[in-house]
């Protein structure tokens, strides 16, 4: 069966492409201030001082951003006064919902502010020497969902797994930046220990002052250790890769690595967003990681395609794997050591 190619781009799809980007940013200060927050905290439409002074911010800059998300659709206002659309405090507001994009949408917001990096990948096809500013923020905003994805999508897929982690397992998070992902499954799993390992000293100072603070720092520990540098053997009962695999120099060493660490019949867990080469290239989910493609280029980092997290794993001691879809091109891959 032929798919029907794509009808060419006009100006109104770029129009629109360029209302779409004011969205995420307004989005995204929304968040950032505490605008869609203090909206969302009280019931019944409010006028911008109100805003204002529940969010404490400046009361001219609020009234701009008012302005500006009525006539994208963000607000809805009448008679000076403004509230949220059914719907859209979950979509951006509630971190714990599958339906959440709140993150995603900081993420593209974030790392624009980075794009000048792209003049240097453009000269010479290298990434840019200098430390991309906003990339730890941003990461650590995307990633939001993919935990609550974790949760809610691949544990009610896996039920041998989530049993694993209520009844108290060991786990490892490699590439745990600040441990976001570590302290939102230890609430959930109160009798499971956790271990990150996390090479950047900013992040992995994060992890441990939140642990502190949570009071989560007698079963979440983590170690100032590359996923390329692991010596760890037969000790976890599940090993967690977030995205991390797409900034390995050596993925398929990683996963090798995460196979002697396994206990045998222990799980691996692989979230990543994949290039599906089987969908076509306009399917949402292929659209948006193919454009990331570019985006990824410069932290530098490399998305990966099914078949070839598929092949790797398999190469590294993973013979029997799941591919579950989580929605926007984001995938889990799920296998376990073998017992012999």
């Amino acid at each position: 069966m032929k798919t029907r190619a794509p009808r060419p781009l006009s100006a109104r799809d770029f129009w629109s492409a360029s209302r779409g980007f004011s969205l995420v940013w307004l989005a995204h200060l929304g968040r950032r201030h505490g605008l869609l927050r203090a909206l969302a905290d009280s019931p019944g439409p409010k006028t911008p001082e109100a805003i204002a002074r529940r969010a404490r911010k400046d009361r001219g800059a609020v009234v701009l951003w008012c302005e500006a998300a009525e006539a994208l659709g963000l607000l809805r206002g009448s008679g000076g006064r403004y509230s949220l659309p059914r719907g859209v405090a979950a979509l951006l507001l509630r971190e714990d919902r599958p339906e959440y994009l709140g993150g995603h949408l900081d993420y593209l917001a974030l790392r624009s502010l980075d794009y000048d990096a792209f003049d240097e990948f453009f000269a010479d096809g290298r990434p840019s020497a200098r430390r991309p500013k906003h990339l730890l923020e941003a990461f650590g905003e995307a990633t939001k969902w993919d935990h609550t994805a974790f949760l809610e999508v691949l544990l009610p897929a896996v039920p041998a797994l989530r049993r694993a982690l209520q009844n108290g397992a060991a786990v490892l998070d490699v590439g745990a930046g600040a441990g976001a992902w570590d302290f939102r499954v230890a609430r959930a799993f109160p009798r499971s220990r956790f271990v990150g390992v996390e090479p950047d000293r900013t992040a992995l100072r994060l992890a441990r002052s939140e642990a502190l603070r949570l009071g989560l720092d007698g079963r979440v520990r983590f170690e100032p250790l590359s996923a390329e540098r692991m010596r760890f053997a037969d000790r976890f009962d599940l090993v967690f890769l977030g995205e991390v695999l797409c900034n390995a120099p050596d993925s398929r060493g990683v996963l090798e690595r995460c196979r002697k660490a396994l206990r045998p019949g222990g799980y691996l867990v692989v979230a990543e967003g994949l290039v599906d080469r089987g969908a076509p290239t306009q399917d949402l989910g292929n659209a948006l990681v193919l454009a990331m493609r570019l985006e990824f280029a410069i932290q530098p980092a490399e998305l990966l395609e099914k078949k070839q997290l598929s092949s790797m794993a398999r190469a590294a001691g993973f013979p029997r794997q799941r591919l579950l879809p989580a929605g926007g091109g984001f995938w889990f891959l799920v296998s376990q050591r073998p017992l012999h």
